[in-house]
């Protein structure tokens, strides 16, 4: 399957896998596992984490096959390449690594896996032509700060930008003006801001109206 229709579907289910609003095994919070009082559950083990991880990874990759995508992960993503048995035994060692993760570690690396199915499914959808995945694919590469994320990140919000997004724009123009991602250009940071506010981007508005004599 092909097409905008298609791409919406891959966003929007990138922004319920964001959210946690699929079904499957939720972020832990962190009384979850401190094992302490009434109702309080038992820590997971190593064994049933590694399964319930492989079978959400099986959920996502299920639904992304019927849009016509990959659900594996990219490069320089943690178990990245082109082998899942590979994918699923790095995070296997992962998991034998730490004998006892605290609770605040734990719901870190379930929203870290969430974050991680919802970017694909992002990215999924800015290749099949949705401007809006590409700021939503921008942000979370940021916030993941990979190796070359960055530069991802810039490639995105400029293709958003370039559609005349206004929230994309006034993000491309911080990125240029501070060099992250993208080669410093003051000149091309303050016309990306401009364009913002021409947009109607409140924080360019009030931007330009500060710069006025």
């Amino acid at each position: 399957a092909s097409g905008l229709g298609d791409a919406e579907a891959a966003y929007n289910l990138g922004r319920m896998y964001e959210w946690r609003q699929t079904k499957g095994t939720p972020v832990p919070k962190p009384a979850d596992a401190t094992g302490d009082g009434a109702g309080a559950e038992k820590p997971e083990t190593s064994e049933g984490a590694a399964s319930e991880s492989a079978a959400e990874d099986e959920a996502v990759a299920a639904e992304v096959d019927a849009l016509g995508g990959s659900a594996k992960p990219n490069d320089g993503e943690p178990g990245g390449g082109s082998d899942p048995k590979a994918g699923n035994a790095a995070r296997e060692k992962r998991i034998h690594s730490v004998e006892a993760p605290t609770a605040e570690l734990a719901a870190e690396r379930a929203a870290a896996e969430w974050r991680g199915q919802s970017l694909r499914l992002y990215r999924l959808a800015a290749e099949r032509g949705l401007a809006i995945a590409h700021p939503a694919a921008a942000r979370l590469l940021l916030l993941r700060a990979h190796t070359g994320d960055a530069q991802a990140a810039c490639a995105h919000y400029m293709a958003a930008a370039a559609a005349h997004d206004a929230d994309s724009q006034w993000e491309l123009a911080g990125l240029l003006r501070d060099g992250v991602g993208c080669e410093r250009d003051s000149e091309a940071a303050e016309r990306w801001f401009a364009a913002a506010a021409d947009n109607g981007h409140p924080a360019a508005l009030a931007r330009a109206r500060e710069a006025e004599p």
